[in-house]
C-alpha cells in the first residue's frame, strides 16, 4: 500500500475461497481497492483474466496472492516502463520465502527438448543486478501494457493454472512483444501456497499444459524439427512418475492434450516476425544464447511437482 500513488488501483479476485478473504478487504478503508468475487475456483489463468478486465490502467501488475513486495518494487517497475519503452512486458527478482535465493528472474524454453525452464532458481539474490531481455515473465509477478492484452489476450483460461505464462510468453514473443527483467522490483515468493495442497491436479496440469503451450504457438515445421527429442523428454516424465506411483495421471495429461491438438491450433495468435527473424531469435532463445545465458538448469518448472 505505501508504495502506491494516487490513481493507481488494486483489483483482488476472491476465487471462489472460503476464508474470509472478502471481510478482511471490506475493513481497509481504500477506495482504490475492489474485489471481484466468483462463486467457484475458475483457475489461476481465469482469475488473473478477470482482474485484467477489471482494471482501468495502462499498465497491469499480476501478483500472485503468496508473494510480499518488498521496498522500492513498483517504483524499479514503473522506473523500467519509463526507460525501457520498447518494452511492453516486465519480470522482475522472485525470491524463495524459505531460504531467500531466487525462485526466478523470468522464464524461457530451451532446445532440443523444448524444457520450460524457470531462470535463475537457486542463485544468489545479488547475483543479477542489471537489467536484461529475457524469453518471458513468471505469472506470479509480471507487468504487462493493456495495449499487449488487448492484442493477443492475456492467459489462456483452459490451461486452468501452470504453464499459462510460458503459452503467453511464446503467443507474446511470435506477436513481436519483449519482455526485461527488473533487477531492482523484487517479491518474496511462498512456493506453491495453492498447488502444495492438490499435488495430483498439480502434476496432471503441468505435464498436460506443458504440451499445450508448444502446440497452441510453435509453428508446424519447428514442432516436427522437434518431435523426436521432445517426445523422448516426455516419455522419460511419464516413466519418472510411473516409478513414484504417478504415471497413469501423467499418461492422461499427456493423452489429454493430444486430444485438444486442433482446439490448440485453431486458436494460434499472430506471428509478426519473419521467418528469418524467427529462425534467428527464437531458435537462439531456444538453444540458450541470444541474451539466455544465464539459465540455470537446477531447477525445472515441471520437474518441481511433489
Amino acid at each position: 500500500m505505501p508504495q502506491l500513488e494516487t490513481n493507481d488501483e488494486i483489483v483482488v479476485v476472491d476465487n471462489g475461497s472460503s476464508d474470509s478473504t472478502q471481510e478482511g478487504i471490506a475493513t481497509i478503508a481504500d477506495p482504490r481497492i475492489r474485489c471481484c468475487s466468483q462463486s467457484k475456483n475458475l483457475g489461476f489463468a481465469a482469475a488473473n483474466n478477470i482482474g485484467a478486465t477489471n482494471s482501468s490502467r495502462d499498465w497491469i501488475l499480476l501478483l500472485n496472492n503468496d508473494t510480499i513486495a518488498t521496498a522500492g518494487f513498483i517504483d524499479g517497475l514503473r522506473d523500467a516502463a519509463s526507460r525501457y519503452s520498447e518494452y511492453k512486458i516486465f519480470s522482475c527478482k522472485m525470491i524463495r520465502m524459505s531460504d531467500r535465493r531466487i525462485d526466478n528472474v523470468g522464464i524461457a524454453v530451451t532446445s532440443p527438448l523444448l524444457r520450460q525452464v524457470q531462470l535463475g532458481p537457486g542463485s544468489d539474490p545479488q547475483a543479477y543486478t542489471e537489467s536484461m531481455e529475457v524469453f518471458g515473465a513468471s505469472g506470479g509477478a509480471m507487468l504487462v501494457h493493456r495495449s499487449v492484452i488487448q492484442d493477443i489476450g492475456l492467459f489462456d483460461f483452459r490451461f486452468f493454472a501452470y504453464c499459462e505464462d510460458v503459452e503467453f510468453a511464446l503467443r507474446a514473443r511470435l506477436a513481436g512483444y519483449r519482455c526485461r527483467f527488473v533487477p531492482n522490483a523484487s517479491v518474496l515468493h511462498t512456493q506453491c501456497a495453492t498447488g502444495s495442497q492438490m499435488p495430483g491436479l498439480r502434476l496432471y496440469y503441468i505435464q498436460r499444459n506443458m504440451e499445450l503451450a508448444l502446440f497452441r504457438n510453435l509453428p508446424l515445421r519447428e514442432l516436427i524439427r522437434y518431435a523426436a527429442p521432445h517426445f523422448i523428454y516426455s516419455s522419460f516424465q511419464v516413466f519418472r512418475w510411473m516409478l513414484r506411483g504417478q504415471g497413469i495421471r501423467a499418461l492422461r495429461a499427456k493423452i489429454d492434450a493430444l486430444r485438444m491438438w486442433r482446439l490448440m491450433r485453431a486458436s494460434r495468435g499472430p506471428m509478426r516476425i519473419t521467418r528469418r527473424t524467427f529462425h534467428n531469435e527464437l531458435r537462439g532463445i531456444f538453444t540458450g544464447s541470444a541474451d539466455m545465458h544465464h539459465i540455470s538448469e537446477q531447477t525445472v518448472q515441471e520437474e518441481a511437482v511433489g
